[in-house]
């Protein structure tokens, strides 16, 4: 009783078979990690094994901070850089899975005019890495093809859709056919909901708008960046340096 897990015990104590499998499935595994261990191939094998194994204790035994205490252990007979292989290997292949997706999604569901209907334009300024790197971000999870982003440091972008450049350059601006110009963590909702990527976040983003906490923490975030001419300057921009050499 102490050492078994209430809604699993019934399951194990009534079924002869399920209980000598794993009995002797426990007995066999851990006999044979040693020797597996020898082998290249093998060893991730027996590795996998003895994780499943202590997985195991955890749930039908309810040693929890054994079984993970034992999984750390097990996990250390990879190496550093045969976790650094595997992290580039999974990198690749998701990078590779990412392209699918999106190429998939937009010949498939982001060509129809439903989809397009949904699509929006973003204003952020294209002076400030920190935006130009958020952006570029947005863009690789745009499955849909549904994000237009425009710099509102581009000439002529602020007339053309009536906004404050003082405004802007707190708050990311995004603008929809069907709703006016918002800002701020209102924009980043509107953003967050034609991203698949960010659909598990939404609810914790409702939650801000709804207690007033999210355009507070966004606010902060944007305070906080930094903001650098790319490239060039204009009548916004005046470095003044009595040191600077021509």
């Amino acid at each position: 009783d102490l050492f078994s897990n209430p809604q699993l015990r019934e399951l194990f104590l009534n079924n002869d078979l399920l209980l000598v499998f794993t009995a002797y499935a426990a007995i066999m595994v851990k006999l044979a990690f040693p020797f597996l261990l020898f082998n290249q191939k093998t060893k991730y094998i027996s590795v996998f094994l003895m994780v499943s194994f202590h997985v195991g204790i955890g749930i039908a035994m309810g040693l929890v901070t054994f079984s993970l205490i034992m999984i750390i252990a097990d996990l250390l007979m990879i190496s550093d850089r045969e976790y650094a292989q595997f992290y580039t290997f999974i990198k690749q292949k998701y990078h590779r899975l990412r392209i699918f997706l999106r190429l998939i999604m937009r010949k498939k569901i982001g060509k129809s005019t439903t989809v397009q209907s949904f699509k929006i334009t973003v204003f952020y300024d294209g002076w400030c890495p920190f935006c130009i790197n958020s952006v570029n971000r947005l863009k690789r999870m745009d499955y849909f093809g549904l994000l237009d982003c425009l710099s509102f440091r581009e000439e002529g972008v602020r007339d053309e859709y009536k906004l404050d450049l003082n405004k802007l350059e707190k708050r990311m601006h995004s603008k929809s056919s069907k709703s006016s110009v918002k800002e701020g963590i209102f924009a980043f909702i509107q953003i967050a909901t034609r991203l698949l990527p960010l659909w598990p976040i939404l609810p914790v983003l409702y939650l801000g708008k709804l207690f007033g906490l999210g355009q507070r923490v966004y606010d902060y975030i944007a305070s906080n960046r930094s903001i650098v001419p790319a490239g060039k300057c204009n009548h916004d921009c005046f470095i003044n340096n009595k040191n600077q050499k021509v």
